[in-house]
Parts: C-alpha cells; structure tokens; sequence
C-alpha cells in the first residue's frame, strides 16, 4: 500500500461501510443427505442477503478464525477497579508478555483500564483460549494473594471475543487507543502511560511482544513519517464516543439467535463484524475445522511414520536428528513435524514432545515458527503429505 507524506491510506480515512447495519434472519429445516440449516441473513438497509449452509453436527465448535483480527474485552467482576494501581497493570503487562511468548498470536494494540483491559489480536491456529486463560487466571490468583481480604474471581465471567472483518482493523486499534481519553483520564491518547499508542508514535520502546510494524508499514513506509501520521490519525478521533460495532454489542442479538437455532450442537461463542461475505466465509471455516476435529485420534504409528518421512524429505541422517536437534536442517524438521502432526492429523503437541523428548515449551515455539513461516513451507508440507499418503 502506498502513501505519501500528506495523509493516511485510504483505509483509514473511508468508512466503514458495514458500520451500522442490522440484520435479520430466518431459517428453515429440511433433509438432503443429514439434517441442514439454512440461515438467511438479510441487511435491511439494503434488501440484501446471502444463503450458506452449515450442516447439523454433533459437537462443539467456537467461532475460531485462524489469521482473524480479534478486539478481546476482559471486564473486572461487578464493575471494580481491580486493575487501577501501577503494580497491578504492570503484572497483568507481564502476563501477557509471558503468554504471548507460548503462542502463535499476535499483540497489535493493548488498553489497560481500571475495570477492563482491551486487547487487538491477530489469532494464530491455536486457540484464543491458551492465550487468554493464563494472563486472567494468572492476574487472579496473583491479586488474591496480594489481598488478603478478597477471594474469587477477578474478571466477570469469559473474556469476550469479537471477530472484526480486515477493513476494521485501523478503525479498532485508534478506537482502543483513545479509550483513556473517552474515560476523561487524559486528554489525548499519547498521553496515556497504559496503552500501545506511546509505542506505536515512538515515546517508549516497543515491547518485542507488540507488532506494530503491520498497521505503521501501511500508513508510510518511513518510520517517522508513520508515527506521526498515526498519531495525528488518533488524535482525529479523540472526541468519538462509544462504537458498539467495534465492541461487538450490534450483533449480540444475532449470536443469541444462532445459539438458539443451533441448540448444542455448534455452539456460537463471539459476535461478528462484517459484511455478509465475510460472515459466510466465517461460518464455512468452522464447519470445515470442525469436520476435521471429529476425526478419530490418530495413531502414534502414525507420528513415527510423519518423523521418518520429514527426516527423508530432508536427507537427515537419523543418529544426526536425535543427537543434534538444534542443527538448522534437524531444528527444521521438528518444525515441520510438529505443524502437520496438529494441523493436518489432529494430533497433539504433546505427542511430539514425548516421541522427541522435548520440553512442551520448545514444541510450542517449533509450532508457531512454522504457522508464522507457512507460506514458504506450504510446498514442501504438500510433498511430504504426498508421501505419507503412497507409503
């Protein structure tokens, strides 16, 4: 994307053009091939509408997008500022730095409050949950123990998921940088010491868990000129109140209503933002990572079989692979073991840490590497399925 010196790309000075919108749905039942829901979703400011299909099936499934844009809300149990204190936002900051490391995703902007904390996440394949649960479950246990008065919950209930189609994503990042400012605790966003903003305009130093390079890069390939464009960017925004689409309330009603229509058996955890292409492919996505997640557990023979192809493909001599693990081609391998281990058969990290007496710390960093580097390895995964596939 390119842009000159006197203003932002046009991404960010448009509109959103789904901003604002209600729909309604309506569904009917028939049976071709199993029991099918349709669900049509109409825009009723257009008279427009999609029909997609997601079919009956027996199992839970979150509404997980791998490489989606997330606004993750944590909000303090009965409205109180558990968050308030330095101390206290400095440890949930070391959390999320620890969590972040064990993970494939991506930190793009944070929000620390006195009563909730915002978070805008690029999500990796594994879950949101092995992100999440140890930073609030962490917080929680660590403010306990500093109080010895409270007990209990900190955060009311689950963290709340909203799935944002890409065109939000500079909108939601200014929209949590200025929330400091919408609480009246400062006047503009960089002057808050408790969001990514300082980071993203060159105050502080950017934490190696924050990417910020993905938004600045597209705002002007010269850094400097970036930061102050993006500052400026912010600042246009300072007197914005509430955006209920960017925090998801607008299609609360439409995720209870598939709960609804849905029963048990998909279960609808999350609204989500954006045109009704980008709902479908959604919705799509599920059915099909869901469909892959009923397969029978595979056979550990299998794995032996996986590391024998890899070390193969590679032309690893396998004395070399199992004494020298952190020699690049051996290093490679595990990287690339571990991806279609979980990925393609299902399988679990822990299986790989086992068979290769590896900690469960190291198959989760072989792990993200791969989903961070898939696009190089996509042809070389393909040849080596192609072989487990004729052996």
């Amino acid at each position: 994307m390119s842009s000159d010196r006197g203003g932002l790309p046009s991404r960010i000075n448009g509109t959103v053009k789904s901003k604002g919108r209600c729909f309604f749905f309506s569904f009917d039942i028939s049976i071709q091939s199993g029991t099918i829901f349709r669900l049509f979703f109409s825009n009723c400011l257009h008279h427009a509408g999609i029909w997609f299909k997601i079919l009956f099936m027996s199992r839970y499934a979150r509404i997980y997008f791998p490489g989606g844009l997330y606004h993750l809300i944590s909000k303090c149990v009965d409205d109180k500022p558990l968050l308030r204190l330095k101390k206290q936002r400095d440890y949930y900051l070391h959390l999320l730095a620890e969590s972040v490391q064990k993970t494939d995703a991506k930190i793009l902007a944070y929000c620390i409050l006195p009563k909730q904390v915002h978070l805008v996440v690029r999500a990796g394949w594994e879950p949101l949950e092995r992100l999440m649960k140890p930073i609030n479950t962490g917080y929680a246990c660590w403010l306990n123990n500093q109080d010895a008065s409270r007990d209990g919950a900190v955060f009311g209930g689950r963290y709340k998921a909203v799935l944002l189609e890409e065109n939000y994503i500079f909108d939601l990042v200014r929209y949590v940088h200025n929330a400091p400012v919408r609480l009246n605790k400062v006047q503009r966003a960089a002057d808050s010491n408790w969001s990514s903003h300082q980071a993203y305009i060159g105050e502080v130093d950017t934490p190696e868990w924050l990417d910020t390079s993905t938004l600045l890069q597209q705002v002007n390939p010269k850094m400097g000129w970036a930061k102050r464009q993006f500052d400026k960017f912010v600042d246009e925004a300072s007197s914005e109140g509430r955006r209920r689409d960017l925090e998801g309330s607008r299609s609360d009603a439409m995720s209870r209503a598939y709960r609804s229509v849905l029963a048990e058996h998909l279960k609808i955890d999350g609204p989500i933002i954006g045109s009704e292409e980008f709902v479908e492919m959604v919705y799509q996505e599920v059915y099909t990572r869901g469909s892959k997640s009923s397969r029978k557990k595979p056979k550990k023979s299998v794995l032996n079989k996986l590391i024998e192809t890899v070390r193969d493909e590679l032309e690893i001599d396998p004395k070399e692979f199992q004494k020298y693990p952190k020699r690049k081609q051996s290093a490679f391998a595990r990287k690339l073991i571990v991806y279609i281990w979980v990925v393609e058969y299902g399988g679990k990290q822990a299986d790989v840490a086992a068979k290769l007496k590896a900690s469960t710390g190291a198959v989760t960093r072989w792990y993200g590497k791969a989903v961070q580097n898939i696009e190089k390895y996509e042809p070389l995964i393909l040849k080596i399925q192609q072989r487990m596939k004729q052996s």
